[in-house]
């Protein structure tokens, strides 16, 4: 292959260089000996726009659950009572629940309360997927955006997030100083 096109982007391969060229606009050369930095800048390019997540997706199940039993989670359902969940997962942008008797679809809008450590954080959220068996909702949180769309979320769920973090990361540091 001697080029590529994408759009008004041509890529031709010369002997010792590539020439990037805007049809209309010009070209630049790049020497071959740039070629791994370009093919690692793309590569993390097309990383990101496959990982829609926002912060780290924290598996509660990864924690010892003596150490989760002051860690409430509730979804509020369609008639408006509070319904116990176990988080799977969780991250500043949204929970993944286990919950059998939850019964909501995707787009639903429902709210979340979290409770860490007698701190309590109430979040408007959307379902964003349901599993078909298993009784797994994930669930994104709706008000963790400012206007800008900058990560902003309520001082609550930030301290829950980051408290969670902080014992999953000792376990982990923990687990692996002991010798095996």
């Amino acid at each position: 292959m001697d080029s590529v096109e994408a759009g008004n982007l041509v890529i031709a391969a010369q002997r010792d260089k590539l020439v990037f060229e805007i049809r209309g606009q010009g070209s630049t050369v790049v020497p071959l000996e740039d070629l791994p930095e370009i093919v690692a800048f793309l590569t993390a390019c097309n990383a990101a726009g496959r990982n829609r997540r926002t912060g780290l997706r924290l598996c509660l199940d990864d924690i010892d659950p003596g150490a989760l039993a002051d860690l409430t989670a509730q979804v509020e359902s369609a008639e408006g009572q509070w319904l116990p969940v176990r988080l799977v997962d969780l991250s500043i942008a949204g929970v993944h629940i286990d919950s059998p008797g939850f019964a909501g679809d995707y787009g639903d809008q429902v709210k979340v309360r979290l409770g860490w450590r007698g701190n309590e954080v109430e979040l408007p959220a959307v379902l964003v997927r349901r599993a078909q068996a298993g009784g797994t909702t994930a669930i994104r949180f709706t008000d963790v955006f400012d206007a800008d769309g900058d990560l902003d979320p309520p001082p609550a769920l930030r301290y829950l997030v980051e408290e969670l973090e902080l014992l999953w990361l000792a376990q982990r540091l923990s687990s692996a100083a002991r010798p095996s």
